[in-house]
């Protein structure tokens, strides 16, 4: 006696696996749908906040460094720079 399913059992569950598969398929594709599109474009819009963000605190960070080195530089020219006359 052959071990396993034979070709008609094997169609059989293929039948039944299609048949459950696109039920579940019309489930997911209900309201939920619209609610996933929504959350997509939540997402969306944080990601892109969050890169403003990053760029915004990168171009601080660069500013801030030039006020530093500004700030050196005028210090340095104060320090070396000929007393005034008394």
């Amino acid at each position: 006696m052959p071990e396993g399913l034979s070709p008609s059992e094997v169609g059989k569950e293929l039948a039944e696996h299609r048949h459950k598969t696109e039920k579940e398929k019309e489930q997911r594709e209900g309201p939920a749908a619209e609610a996933r599109g929504r959350e997509r474009w939540l997402t969306i819009t944080e990601a892109t906040l969050l890169a403003v963000v990053a760029i915004l605190a990168g171009a601080r960070i660069g500013l801030i460094s030039i006020a530093g080195v500004i700030l050196v530089f005028s210090s340095i020219s104060l320090i070396v720079a000929p007393k005034p006359p008394v």
